[in-house]
């Protein structure tokens, strides 16, 4: 059946392209008494190479870390209940997201561009909520908080900074400043492995891709004073960092460990 449907395709015109996986966590382990666990997350504008420089810090963590990205929500399986206070910063969250899009701030221009990125959205809401009831777990996270909700984040801080400090304080943030030059590299190069579906980077152009990179890293140190006194450290890597990638891994973990030393 495959060959036959790749040689009907091919007649069109059409390729057939195997989409290399990449290593994560499908369905989250048993839950354990533990409750050291810590999540590093990488802060950057689509592009940066958030996930490139993550895949290679699992190999520089110590073993226990896991890779995680988001799963679909009907495979998703809370734990419990959540605890209402989480529950309502995830609501908010949401909330002043959809604001942001009602009023225009995002350039996607086709509806069903809209709606996917909502519900990828949405996935990221269910996925972190999932994480943050697991303290028992160590967790590389490739859809963090702090990068898919940075604007709702900043916000929340200076109107609830009592929830932002509970929610951020197992966080690890790693702040991701790489040039143009690396994103529109990047850009052209997930455009070329999932032609057509290149996830977050669908409905964008160049130069709008390059002025919402500009737009997001001028709230950078807004962001970085925010998460020095709410998050569990900051680690912040600029664009010749962006491009030594074993280098900026030994730093991140050397800034862990220290923290989880002094802590």
């Amino acid at each position: 059946m495959k060959s036959f449907l790749k040689s009907t395709l091919a007649a069109a015109g059409l390729q057939v392209r195997r989409v290399p996986r990449r290593p994560h966590v499908a369905a989250l382990p048993p839950q354990t008494a533990r409750r050291d666990g810590k999540i590093i997350e990488f802060l950057g504008p689509s592009a940066c190479g958030k996930s490139y420089m993550m895949r290679n810090l699992q190999q520089s963590l110590p073993s226990g870390w896991l890779y995680y990205r988001p799963v679909a929500s009907d495979q998703l399986i809370l734990p419990r209940e959540p605890e209402e206070e989480i529950a309502c910063f995830y609501r908010t969250l949401h909330m002043e997201k959809a604001r942001r899009w009602a009023r225009g701030e995002f350039p996607h221009k086709q509806v069903r561009h809209q709606i996917t990125a909502m519900r990828f959205s949405l996935s990221v809401i269910e996925n972190n909520l999932a994480l943050d009831m697991r303290p028992d777990l160590s967790v590389i996270n490739d859809e963090s908080l702090v990068s898919n909700y940075w604007a709702e984040v900043l916000l929340l801080a200076e109107r609830q900074p009592d929830i932002i400090r509970k929610m951020l304080k197992r966080r690890y943030v790693v702040m991701l400043h790489a040039s143009k030059q690396r994103m529109l590299r990047n850009l052209e190069q997930r455009r070329t492995e999932v032609p057509d579906g290149a996830g977050s980077f669908v409905g964008y152009t160049e130069d709008e891709m390059i002025a919402y990179a500009e737009a997001y890293y001028a709230k950078m140190p807004a962001m970085y004073e925010m998460l020095q006194e709410f998050a569990a450290a900051v680690v912040r890597l600029d664009e010749n960092e962006c491009e030594k990638v074993e280098a900026s891994c030994e730093k991140i973990v050397h800034t862990l460990t220290r923290q989880s030393v002094s802590a």
